[in-house]
């Protein structure tokens, strides 16, 4: 999926990016694996893992660390005008 990279926010391009990377490796995984039906998902979560992307929760859980001390868990950017 090739996109304009300018006509979307750094965020969404970030996001695309992660993305492209777990695709790509749970992708690999699953071929060396032979490419066995029905387990998508294992090779997903094992491709994030592998990336050092943090789960639903561990996002979650960072957000609340963040906010009490503070802080804003995304740094940089602001949803205000």
């Amino acid at each position: 999926m090739t996109r304009d990279p300018k006509a979307q926010p750094l965020d969404a391009q970030m996001d695309e990016m992660r993305h492209d990377s777990v695709e790509q490796r749970a992708y690999a995984l699953w071929e060396a694996a032979g490419r066995p039906e029905g387990s998508a998902l294992v090779y997903w979560l094992q491709a994030e893992r592998e990336l050092g992307i943090p789960s639903p929760e561990e996002e979650r859980d960072l957000a609340l660390v963040l906010e009490d001390l503070g802080l804003s868990h995304a740094a940089g950017r602001s949803d205000e005008p």
